[in-house]
């Protein structure tokens, strides 16, 4: 369910979705299950591409400030977790497939936050990546893990 600015609330039916930028959410389990970008407002949805390899299913989705982009994280978890971050425009319906990805990477540990100025800053177990749309190379740093499991983190 989403909640509209005057509080009603919207019924999606599918436990799945995620929601994305303003009155969109993205719908699809993994390959086998259509991908759908809804708007809720009016019902429209477009049928997007499968971005990512087989064997990866759908996980959390992050949009930026403006509303414009969004990070959707398709993770594998066995043999091994490997994570595969996409930037979907939600103005063209169009993918761009994050630098280095996929990565074998804590996918279940994995959050994703977007500064003001526009970049996505991608944060899972001790790796920290930076990106801004354009940038042909992820920024990766080491940081020292939480040892507080299922934290997240702020960007300011």
């Amino acid at each position: 369910m989403l909640l509209r600015p005057d509080g009603s609330a919207v019924r999606l039916g599918d436990f799945d979705a995620q929601p994305v930028v303003g009155n969109l959410v993205l719908t699809g389990v993994d390959r086998s299950t259509p991908l759908l970008l809804r708007d809720v407002s009016n019902g429209a949805r477009v049928r997007l591409r499968w971005p990512s390899e087989p064997g990866y299913g759908l996980g959390e989705v992050t949009g930026n400030p403006d509303g414009r982009f969004a990070v959707v994280e398709f993770a594998r978890y066995s043999p091994e977790q490997w994570l595969d971050l996409w930037v979907l425009d939600t103005s063209t319906d169009s993918w761009q497939h994050l630098p280095g990805m996929p990565a074998r990477l804590a996918a279940k540990a994995a959050d994703v936050e977007w500064t003001a100025d526009g970049r996505a800053v991608v944060l899972s177990g001790d790796v920290l990546m930076i990106w801004r749309a354009g940038d042909r190379r992820l920024s990766v740093r080491r940081v020292r893990p939480t040892t507080q499991t299922g934290s997240s983190f702020v960007v300011w």
